[in-house]
């Protein structure tokens, strides 16, 4: 307000000297009165044009000050690659009419190295100018890309079984849930943001048999894998951002994700 005081004030001034310079003119002749709405005409489109300066040079701060602070849902896909988890088989007790079936590790061994995982969860973000600082906490779901039998090395015929295919006995290991926990800080240019997160995700591997379609869990494992890496992000409006991450550690692991604050 002081502003546009001093402005309307500046303006009156300058119509009052301008007055002075113009003695000569007559208010009655109809060329001093057009000279005089000339005048008003020229200040009043100055003040308009301060008005559209001044508004475009303080856009950038509003719309950075409408990136508030605060707690929002977070939804997307992680790939993690767990560095081979290996399990030995035993045969189903069902099945021990198969050769060596009293034998350990007789089905056979499944090796599971890459998990895929979708992401549920919530977190706080805190904006500091320029700078956003996350906390993340989410549910991983596990996503087993390929349930045909015989056709990877997570889920394939026991090798203890020489049946045809629609008769024989399979073994399977598949990630099933997890826990991803994560901290980020971010530098925040126009719609893109640059800057670093790390993240433990502790996820559960299940192993067993595949008996006719249906899973039949004979063990789980689970590990816990510290990661840290460069993250991007992209500002779809306000609240709304999409984010990527690299993850590097024991593991390496891939993230998209798609941020809404309220």
């Amino acid at each position: 307000m002081r502003l546009w005081n001093r402005v309307f004030i500046l303006s009156i001034v300058f119509l009052s000297l301008s007055a002075i310079a113009y003695p000569q003119e007559d208010p009655g002749n109809d060329g001093a009165r057009n000279a005089m709405i000339q005048r008003w005409s020229n200040a009043v489109w100055t003040r308009q044009n301060l008005s559209e300066t001044y508004a475009l040079k303080l856009s950038p701060d509003d719309e950075a000050t409408e990136k508030k602070s605060g707690f929002g849902l977070l939804v997307g896909y992680t790939f993690i690659d767990i560095d081979d988890h290996t399990f030995h088989h035993n045969t189903h007790p069902d099945d021990d009419f198969l050769p060596r079936a009293n034998e350990p590790g007789s089905a056979g061994t499944t090796i599971l190295k890459t998990t895929h995982w979708a992401l549920a969860g919530a977190g706080y973000q805190r904006q500091l100018s320029r700078w956003s600082l996350t906390f993340d906490s989410g549910l991983l779901i596990g996503i087993e890309t390929d349930r045909r039998p015989g056709h990877s090395d997570h889920r394939k015929k026991n090798e203890n079984d020489s049946r045809p295919d629609a008769q024989g006995a399979f073994i399977y290991s598949k990630p099933t849930l997890g826990l991803r926990n994560a901290v980020g800080f971010t530098y925040e240019f126009k719609d893109i943001s640059f800057g670093l997160a790390g993240q433990l995700s502790i996820v559960r591997i299940e192993s067993g048999w595949d008996r006719f379609g249906k899973d039949e869990k004979e063990s789980s494992d689970t590990q816990t894998i510290p990661t840290i890496g460069p993250k991007i992000g992209f500002w779809l409006g306000p609240r709304t951002r999409v984010e990527g991450s690299v993850q590097i550690g024991r593991a390496v692991s891939f993230a998209v994700a798609l941020r809404h604050a309220f």
